[in-house]
């Protein structure tokens, strides 16, 4: 049993957040108690600024989970794509945009395939990459197109080397893309590089070790961190370096704990977090330990360091962990035990290495849930999957009905 004992007080204007340990039966869980001692005082009261409001915004117009999104030159967010739930069809080739001057949405051009489970990037010249994912159940694709937001409409590029979903996509500082990771169709470690100047692929150095549900993130010095991650359902602590100069992978300090498809970004201090995930997975019983902790790792020492515990377990939030203008870090939602989405939010703030709460969504949002900064510093969160039903819930699968929600909120910084 998990025992959380805390306190908020509120005086002028600020919450007063009183951190205090907490016991668990699970090692991990136990594990996070510990780290948190050693890396913040439970005694003390840390004082922050207003933690936000959050704003039901207007639905979608197709209810989509696992879809691509970027945040637009022009301010707007392209929603591509995505999961619908059960059904037929169950994966569209759909588009949609989000105009946050005026909270609605609108159509725009359909992809020429059917995706989810991918990433869109915004190129340097202002295009978006939609590369992979899953084209069908059950179906991967190596297929690629480029979207043209003065047009409205996509463009098909080179394929990837192999099809390939739950990846990660990283921008390179010279304007290729760099694909990691993810479920593989006839590959096996391979990574891969697309060159918007020539609209082709190419094939990277084998990563050293296999995996999907990782982190990768580009680092200050052009160079991608690759943490974490799970293959053939057994997470991993691993990290690696990979260098777009030398076209070389590296290994690095490894995680504290394995940590597997939690959600992580670049600090404005140039470390990064990694937040919560999933330490234990088993796919024929309701056996997921979805983890409180996180971790920091910093590039100058090669090390992670563990760092204060969010007040919730959190998975599956890796494409909903959103950067704030001011340098915290927003986590809403996430998947809890058994695989059920939450509707709470929580900050983290980097200068103390504490979390704090962060307000409730209109609605629990758990795996294929998306946030994205827009250009005002608000969030807009959206999407994911009502109630997720999986194989492996116990009494309260409902298999085959899984149901993607439209609902969307706005989250505006304190």
């Amino acid at each position: 049993m998990i025992i959380l004992v805390g306190a908020l007080v509120v005086e002028s204007g600020v919450i007063v957040s009183l951190v205090s340990t907490r016991s668990s039966t699970s090692s991990s869980q136990s594990h996070s108690s510990t780290s948190a001692t050693s890396s913040q005082s439970l005694s003390s009261a840390i004082v922050s600024s207003s933690a936000g409001t959050w704003t039901p915004t207007a639905s979608m117009l197709v209810a989509t989970s696992f879809s691509g999104v970027t945040t637009l030159p022009d301010g707007r967010v392209l929603v591509a794509g995505g999961f619908l739930g059960a059904g037929t069809p169950a994966v569209v080739a759909s588009s949609q945009i989000y105009n946050p001057s005026n909270g609605t949405w609108s159509v725009t051009g359909s992809m020429h395939y059917p995706r989810a489970g991918f990433q869109d990037v915004l190129l340097s010249d202002g295009k978006v990459l939609a590369a992979g994912g899953e084209s069908a159940l059950g179906n991967v694709t190596d297929t690629a197109e480029i979207y043209n937001p003065s047009t409205g409409s996509w463009t098909m590029t080179g394929s990837m080397a192999f099809p390939r979903i739950n990846y990660q996509a990283v921008l390179l500082k010279d304007g290729r893309v760099f694909v990691v990771g993810g479920s593989l169709v006839n590959g096996s470690s391979v990574a891969e590089i697309y060159n918007p100047a020539t609209g082709s692929w190419t094939l990277t150095p084998p990563q050293p070790f296999t995996r999907q549900d990782t982190l990768a993130v580009r680092l200050e010095d052009g160079d991608v961190l690759v943490a974490g991650g799970v293959s053939a359902r057994a997470p991993t602590t691993l990290s690696e370096i990979y260098s777009p100069s030398t076209n070389t992978w590296t290994q690095t300090g490894s995680l504290n704990e394995p940590r597997s498809d939690g959600g992580g970004v670049l600090l404005q201090n140039g470390e990064v977090l990694f937040a919560g995930g999933y330490v234990i997975y088993n796919g024929s019983s309701p056996s997921i330990d979805f983890l409180y902790t996180a971790e920091v790792f910093n590039a100058t020492t090669s090390k992670w360091t563990l760092t204060g515990d969010m007040a919730s377990a959190r998975g599956e939030m890796g494409g909903a962990t959103v950067l704030l203008n001011d340098g915290d870090v927003l986590v809403p939602g996430g998947n809890v035990q058994p695989e059920t989405g939450q509707s709470s939010a929580e900050l983290y703030y980097p200068a103390t290495g504490i979390w704090g709460p962060a307000g409730n969504m209109s609605a629990p949002r758990g795996s294929g849930e998306m946030a994205v900064l827009l250009k005002d510093g608000d969030v807009l969160t959206f999407g994911g999957l009502l109630p997720h039903a999986c194989s492996y819930c116990g009494v309260i699968a409902l298999r085959g009905y899984d149901i993607a929600t439209a609902s969307a909120d706005i989250y505006t910084p304190g």
